[in-house]
C-alpha cells in the first residue's frame, strides 16, 4: 500500500523491521536531503528512515519560540493532524500510518512543540517521539560529568536553560548555552563565533560540548581542532 504521507526522501528497504520517521519542521528541503545522503552509508540493513519536510510556507529556520509554534501548526495541518476527530478516537489514514513507526524524530534542535503535539494527536500507544535537542542532551549526560551548548542566536540561551530544567537535569551538570549571534541558515562557515562560544563553555567547566542547530559535520572537526577541547 502506498504511503499517504508526503516524504522528501527515504533510505533503507521498505520491508525493514525497524522504521523511523524524521520530521523536519522547516522548509529547508536541502538540509533534509543532505541528512538522508549522510545517513545512507551508516544505517544498518534492517532499518528504514523516511524523511518528511515541512511545506514551503514553514519557516526556513527555527529561530525561537514563535517559529516553533508556527512550524508546528503548519506541519500538523499538512499531516492532517490539526484537529481531533469528532469522535476523539484518533483515527484517520495519516494517523494510522504515523502510528506504525518505531520512533518519530523531530529534526530541530529545540524543545519543539511538535513533540507534545504529536503525542497528543496520535492514537495510543504511539511511537516514541523525541527531538534532536533531547537526543543531544541525553547523549551528553552519558559522555561526561558536565556539558554546555553552542547554538545559533542569543535568544536560545534562556529558552534552552528552561528546557534543561524541564528535563530534570541537575544544575551542576549544565554549564549553560552560548549563542553565536546567527541563525541556522547563515551560521555555516562562521568558525570564529563557534570557537569563541565553545571556549566560554569550557572555561565554565564543560567537559562535553553540544553543537546545536546549523553546526555542520564539517565545522564540528574544525571547532574541535581549533579549540583543542
Amino acid at each position: 500500500m502506498s504511503s499517504k504521507l508526503p516524504f522528501a526522501a527515504s533510505i533503507g528497504s521498505p520491508t525493514s523491521a525497524t522504521r523511523l520517521l524524521y520530521v523536519s519542521p522547516t522548509s529547508n528541503n536541502s538540509a533534509n536531503l543532505a541528512k538522508a545522503s549522510h545517513l545512507l552509508q551508516l544505517i544498518p540493513s534492517d532499518v528504514r528512515i523516511d524523511f518528511y519536510n515541512a511545506p514551503e510556507s514553514a519557516p526556513k529556520s527555527i529561530d525561537g519560540s514563535l517559529d516553533g509554534v508556527v512550524s508546528a501548526a503548519i506541519v500538523l495541518r499538512d499531516l492532517g493532524l490539526d484537529r481531533q476527530d469528532a469522535d476523539g478516537d484518533g483515527e484517520g489514514e495519516e494517523k494510522k500510518e504515523l502510528g506504525t513507526y518505531g520512533a518519530i524524530i523531530i529534526g530541530c534542535f529545540s524543545a519543539h512543540p511538535l513533540v507534545p503535539a504529536l503525542k497528543e494527536a496520535l492514537p495510543h500507544p504511539c511511537p516514541a517521539i523525541i527531538s534532536l535537542f533531547d537526543v543531544a542532551v541525553y547523549s551528553a549526560l552519558q559522555l561526561g560529568p558536565t556539558f554546555g551548548i553552542v547554538t545559533t542566536g542569543k535568544q536560545w540561551e534562556p529558552l534552552f536553560d528552561e528546557a534543561i530544567r524541564a528535563m530534570g537535569v541537575a544544575a551542576s551538570r549544565y554549564t549553560g548555552t552560548v549563542g553565536c549571534g546567527h541563525n541556522a541558515v547563515n551560521l555555516q562557515g562562521n568558525l570564529d563565533a563557534m570557537i569563541s562560544a565553545g571556549e566560554q563553555l569550557v572555561e565554565r567547566g564543560a567537559a562535553v560540548l553540544i553543537l546545536g542547530c546549523g553546526m555542520s559535520d564539517r565545522l564540528i572537526g574544525h571547532v574541535y581542532d581549533a579549540g583543542r577541547f
